[in-house]
Formats: C-alpha cells, sequence, structure tokens
C-alpha cells in the first residue's frame, strides 16, 4: 500500500495531527551570523542571518532537533523547513543556486526524523513545505506578455522546489500560506507537471491565509477558487497563519460545509503583541479547536505562527481523546 493511501485511509478513520511554528522554534537559539557560515558558506559576500531554510546545509543538527521535538509531541506529519527557499526569496541573499540543495537537505532531514519515529500504530509523514513566494500574480494585468512571463517564472520556481522535496523524500507537498489564488493556480499547475514527469501523483495540501486590505479580506477569493479545484488536484485544503484558533473557526466551519476536500487548520498561537509574544497557549489553543475536532470539521489539524511543541502536545491530546 502507498503511503498517500495509507494518509487517506488515516484520515477517513481520525484527525491527524501537523506540527507547530519552525522560525518560532528556530529564534529559542538565539543564533548569530556564524551559524549561517559553516561548509560552503563561511566566506559567504552577503549577510545571512535569519534565512532559516539555509540551516539546513549550516545547522542541520538544530533543525533535526525541532523536528524531533514536535514527533515526540505527537505530530504524524511534520513539515520541512524550506518555507522561503525559493527563487524569489533565495535571490535576496544571493543563493538562488542552492534552490535544490536546500530542499532537498530539508526534506532529508525531516525524512531521517519521522522514520526514527514511523510505527504500525502511528505512522508518521513527512509535509514538503511550498511557500507562496514574494512575487504575486495578481497584481499584473492577464493576458499581457509581462504576465505570461511572470507566470512561467514562477510555474518553474514551484517545480524546482517541488522536485527537489520529492526527491528528498517527502510524502506530501504542502503549499501554504497561499494569499494569491493565482499563485495558488500556478503551483497547481506546476505540480501536475511534475506529476507527469515522475509518473506519480503526490499528495498535495493547499493551506491559504486571510489578509485584510482595510475593512475586507481575500476569504471570498479563496472559497472561490476552492469550489473550483478538481478533485485530483488536492488531497486536502484549508488555512493557516491569518487569526488564532479562535478567530479562524468561522471561517474553517464556512469552507468545511461546502467542499468535498479534506479540510486541514493550522491558525497562529493569537496575535503577537509589542514584544512579539503570541497571546494563545496551549490550553488555549487546544480548547478553542476541540470544538472543531469534536464536530468532525476538520480532517489535519496544527498550529503556525508563535506556537511550540507544548501546544502540539496539548491538540494531539484533544485528538486522542476523541479517538477514545
Amino acid at each position: 500500500m502507498s503511503k498517500q493511501q495509507t494518509i487517506r485511509d488515516i484520515l477517513e478513520s481520525r484527525t491527524m495531527v501537523l506540527d507547530g511554528a519552525m522560525a518560532t522554534m528556530i529564534q529559542k537559539y538565539n543564533l548569530k551570523e556564524e551559524n549561517y557560515r559553516t561548509g560552503e558558506f563561511k566566506h559567504y559576500k552577503k549577510p545571512l542571518n535569519r534565512m532559516y531554510d539555509l540551516l539546513n546545509l549550516t545547522e542541520a543538527q538544530i533543525i533535526s532537533n525541532i523536528h524531533r521535538s514536535y514527533l515526540e509531541s505527537g505530530a504524524d506529519i511534520i513539515t520541512t523547513n524550506t518555507f522561503s527557499a525559493n527563487k524569489y526569496t533565495l535571490t535576496k541573499y544571493g543563493l538562488q543556486e542552492h534552490i535544490y540543495k536546500i530542499n532537498l537537505r530539508g526534506a532529508q532531514l525531516a525524512r531521517t526524523a519521522a522514520d526514527q519515529f514511523w510505527t504500525y500504530n502511528k505512522p508518521r509523514f513527512v509535509a514538503g513545505c511550498i511557500g507562496s513566494a514574494n512575487k504575486s500574480l495578481s497584481n499584473i494585468e492577464e493576458n499581457t506578455v509581462e504576465y505570461e512571463d511572470n507566470l512561467e517564472e514562477i510555474k518553474s520556481n514551484y517545480y524546482k522546489q517541488a522536485k527537489a522535496l520529492i526527491d528528498g523524500g517527502v510524502d506530501i507537498l504542502l503549499l501554504e500560506t497561499f494569499y494569491d489564488m493565482e499563485n495558488a493556480k500556478a503551483a497547481i499547475s506546476a505540480i501536475n507537471k511534475l506529476r507527469k514527469d515522475y509518473n506519480y501523483d503526490f499528495a498535495v495540501m493547499l493551506s491559504a491565509t486571510i489578509i485584510k486590505k482595510g475593512s475586507s479580506d481575500n476569504f471570498g477569493n479563496i472559497k472561490e477558487f476552492y469550489s473550483s479545484l478538481n478533485k485530483n488536484d488536492v488531497l486536502s485544503i484549508g488555512l493557516n497563519c491569518s487569526y488564532g484558533s479562535t478567530e479562524i473557526i468561522t471561517f474553517i466551519e464556512s469552507i468545511a460545509k461546502e467542499t468535498r476536500f479534506y479540510i486541514s487548520a493550522h491558525p497562529n498561537a493569537g496575535l503577537p503583541n509589542k514584544e512579539g509574544d503570541y497571546s494563545e497557549t496551549p490550553d488555549i489553543m487546544a480548547a478553542s479547536i476541540k470544538d472543531l475536532i469534536d464536530n468532525n470539521l476538520v480532517n489535519i489539524i496544527g498550529t503556525c505562527c508563535g506556537s511550540t511543541p507544548e501546544h502540539t502536545r496539548a491538540i494531539s491530546e484533544v485528538v486522542s481523546n476523541k479517538r477514545n
């Protein structure tokens, strides 16, 4: 039986737990510039501090430790440290030629950790994380040469990142924090090309984020796009980041009422205060998402910015109690 079928079988029987924030955990290490300057990057010309995805190559043990901490807390699915490992972000650091290597290593680190925790009763899976990238196709007039050129460029970016993650052994491709549905469409198109090239049907999770524009938000566009998806395009749809767990519930309920896909949610641990601390403790988050789980409105549940393995443990206990 393929891992993709195993995932589907599990989702038919219970809610799966996704891990939490990677950046929040990296920040706890108080890393300095020198942590990013090991091996071939020791004499790199540009500053590299806070290019977290590069740590897959320069401080691999830290990334592995973070993966293990989430697995120890009960995560069924861990996500690779590759959210920003795309052409556009890496170019800012002069690292664009390393896109394949950073994504490949990120997948391998997560794969190794997941395999160490895999048991027959609790299989563990790896989701290769692909961020939206800081280029928005919606800001470019459609049906123009500029749009077509940018479309092909961004599809190429998603293809390269997805290929490296698949080559590194991920079970799922997670399109995460997408706010521009034109970008989401391009990402799915790139992955469908990769599926054809590899003659293999990769499982895909698509998770959008809600952003405010004055008094309105982009949730209507997200819902419209989700309703247009082909059943073969994705395994699940959902929301992440956005607000805290309490605020995101209404949006998830709205999506769940109208879709044939599995539903995912991994909200922030509340919103940060002036000091950058997030407001929702593990107990608060677990209590907030309990109704979603009890009412079978979500199939994959995790956490996003500001969360820690303690949040994952609290949510895992809620899921476990529901199973019992």
